[in-house]
């Protein structure tokens, strides 16, 4: 049997998007996985000032695509 990759559910946060936090911080996902025991989904965020947190999604609100021009992660690929 073959396991297939887990992903989060449809419409929640995704790597690559611009996010914020309820304290104003403002970055971008570069990474995911589920926490097995409660099935939800924590986030890697590498914020502007070039901190990194992992958080749970609710914690994040998604502020536009970091493809988009002159946003810091864009200009820094």
């Amino acid at each position: 049997m073959v396991d297939l990759p887990v992903k989060p559910p449809q419409g929640r946060i995704e790597v690559g998007w611009r996010v914020s936090t309820a304290d104003g911080r403002r970055g971008e996902v570069v990474g995911e996985h589920l926490v097995a025991p409660n099935g939800g989904w924590h986030y890697l965020v590498v914020f502007d000032d070039g901190s990194r947190r992992e958080l749970p999604d609710y914690a994040l609100k998604r502020l536009h695509s970091s493809l988009e021009s002159g946003t810091p992660a864009a200009a820094a690929r």
